[in-house]
C-alpha cells in the first residue's frame, strides 16, 4: 500500500529556475488526505524547498542537499561531518578552474567566492538560494554540509577532472543536473536519508514510489518499492528504476485516477 511520494526536483519535477506546476499542490493534498505523504528530495537547500513549497510546506517532507539535511514535521537532523580541510582542497581547485563557480552550502545559508555577477543572478534571482558573497571562502568559520560546483558550459566539461582528483577521498563526486556537480560525504546521498526519514515515520519502503533524473538520485529510486526515472534523465540513470515517465505529475495523476476508481 502506498504511504510516501518522493520526487528529485530539478529535471525531475521542474526545468531549473521554473515555478512549479500548481497542480503537484493539489495532487499532495489529495494524496495526504488518504494517508500517503509526499517528500521532496533535492540538492537544493532546505529553504529554498519550503519556498518553493510553501502552499503545502506545513503538509510534505524535505531531504535537501543531497541528503545531508532532513526536515519532517517540523524538526530538522543534519548528516554531514565530513572533513572541512577537504572540502578546502575542493574549493582551491575549483577556484583555480575556468569557467567554475562554488557554492559552499550549510545548514542555513550558502556561500560563494566570485566575480561573476551572471552566477550570482543566477543562483540568488533565479533558483532563489539564500546566498552570500565572501572574500575569503577557505577561511570561512562555518561547517559545510556540501559543496556545489557550478561550469554553465555544461558540468560534463569539468566532472572527469574534479571526479580523478577527489573520489578517492571521502566526498562522493556526482553530477545534479546538467550544470551542477555536487560533493558530500560519501556516506550520504538520497537513499541514505530517504531512509532514514522512513524508518521515523514506520514506513516500509516498498510503500514507497520515487522519481529522479540524474545520478544522484540512484539511491533513492532503488530503494523504493516503485521507481521511475524521467524520459529526458542522464544516459544510464534509467537503469536503475522500474519506468521510465514524462513527469511525476502524468504518473500521479493516473494514480489519482486509480484511487477514485476504487472508492466508487
Amino acid at each position: 500500500m502506498l504511504k510516501m511520494i518522493v520526487s528529485d526536483i530539478d529535471g525531475t519535477l521542474v526545468k531549473s529556475g521554473d515555478p512549479l506546476d500548481p497542480e503537484i499542490f493539489r495532487l499532495i493534498r489529495f494524496f495526504g488526505e488518504r494517508g500517503v505523504r509526499f517528500c521532496a528530495c533535492s540538492g537544493r537547500p532546505l529553504s529554498n524547498l519550503l519556498r518553493l513549497f510553501a502552499p503545502v510546506r506545513d503538509e510534505i517532507c524535505c531531504i535537501a542537499e543531497n541528503g545531508t539535511l532532513c526536515w519532517a514535521d517540523g524538526e530538522l537532523n543534519c548528516y554531514s561531518h565530513a572533513d572541512r580541510e577537504f572540502y578546502r582542497a575542493v574549493m582551491r581547485k575549483a577556484l583555480a578552474t575556468p569557467d567554475c563557480d562554488i557554492l559552499l552550502a550549510t545548514r542555513d545559508m550558502s556561500y560563494t567566492q566570485t566575480q561573476n555577477e551572471a552566477y550570482i543572478h543566477y543562483v540568488r534571482d533565479v533558483i532563489d538560494y539564500d546566498l552570500t558573497v565572501v572574500d575569503d571562502i577557505l577561511n570561512l568559520p562555518v561547517d559545510p554540509v556540501k559543496i556545489a560546483i557550478c561550469n554553465f558550459n555544461g558540468i560534463e566539461n569539468s566532472f572527469d577532472d574534479f571526479f580523478r582528483e577527489f573520489s578517492e577521498g571521502p566526498l562522493s563526486v556526482v553530477t545534479s543536473g546538467n550544470i551542477w556537480l555536487d560533493m558530500i560525504p560519501k556516506e550520504i546521498n538520497k537513499g541514505y536519508t530517504l531512509r532514514l526519514l522512513l524508518e521515523k515515520l514506520s514506513i516500509d519502503p516498498k510503500d514507497t514510489i520515487a522519481f529522479g533524473d540524474q545520478f544522484n538520485d540512484v539511491e533513492m529510486l532503488t530503494l523504493a518499492g516503485k521507481s521511475y526515472a524521467v524520459e529526458t534523465c542522464a544516459k544510464g540513470v534509467e537503469k536503475y528504476a522500474d519506468a521510465l515517465c514524462k513527469n511525476p505529475i502524468e504518473v500521479l495523476k493516473k494514480l489519482e485516477q486509480e484511487y477514485l476508481e476504487n472508492e466508487k
